[in-house]
Formats: structure tokens, C-alpha cells, sequence
């Protein structure tokens, strides 16, 4: 039985902390944002909703084949994946090590005083 809740947990929660990120740190366009003039910068710019079901509509929508995925053809939903995937990019804990060890070494050549 807990195995049970576990999966329905686990399918319940799906990208429910990138999808939180995402709505915390990122916003969608609204479709006039560029031909309207907007008196307040915010103005232009529309909200992420997200629905008690999305994890499980993410889940479905990751595993079936893309020539498939019309279920993600609302603005909200490509903009929520658009933003995980960027999220991915900037929180990718590899290649910002990976970065780091690189500059580390590159400054300890440039500043050995053993070099002529």
C-alpha cells in the first residue's frame, strides 16, 4: 500500500518544484505586449497558472511520442517548459563546477610568479 501512495505521489508531484521556480522567477509575454503601449512595465507581462493536475498532465505529455504532444499547445504550457528549460541551463551544477575548476586554473597560470 505504501507503494501505492508513493507512485500516485510521485506522478502528483512531477516538476512541481521546477514548475514553482519557474512561476516564481519567470513571466509570459501577453500576445499585444508589442504593439500596445503599456503605462506600467508589469502590465505587459501575464502570470504562469498552474492547475492541481499539472504534474500529471506533464507526465503524460513527457512520455508519449512529440508528433503526439498536442497537449501542450497552450501558451502556458510551452512557456512553463521553455522556462524549465532554461532554469535547467542556469542551475546545472555541473557545468558551473566545471566552469569554476577551468577559471581557477586559468588564474593560477596567469598569476604563478615562477613565470618569465
Amino acid at each position: 500500500m505504501f507503494s501505492a501512495v508513493a507512485i500516485i505521489v510521485n506522478y502528483w508531484n512531477y516538476n512541481f518544484l521546477e514548475n514553482f521556480m519557474v512561476v516564481k522567477l519567470f513571466r509570459i509575454e501577453k500576445k499585444d505586449a508589442r504593439s500596445k503601449v503599456y503605462s506600467d512595465k508589469d502590465d505587459k507581462y501575464e502570470k504562469f497558472n498552474i492547475s492541481v493536475f499539472s504534474g500529471l498532465k506533464d507526465v503524460i505529455c513527457d512520455n508519449m511520442p512529440s508528433c503526439l504532444q498536442c497537449c501542450r499547445s497552450s501558451n502556458n504550457d510551452r512557456g512553463l517548459a521553455a522556462g524549465r528549460d532554461k532554469l535547467e541551463k542556469e542551475t546545472n551544477i555541473i557545468t558551473i563546477l566545471q566552469s569554476r575548476r577551468y577559471f581557477n586554473a586559468a588564474l593560477k597560470q596567469l598569476l604563478s610568479k615562477d613565470q618569465r
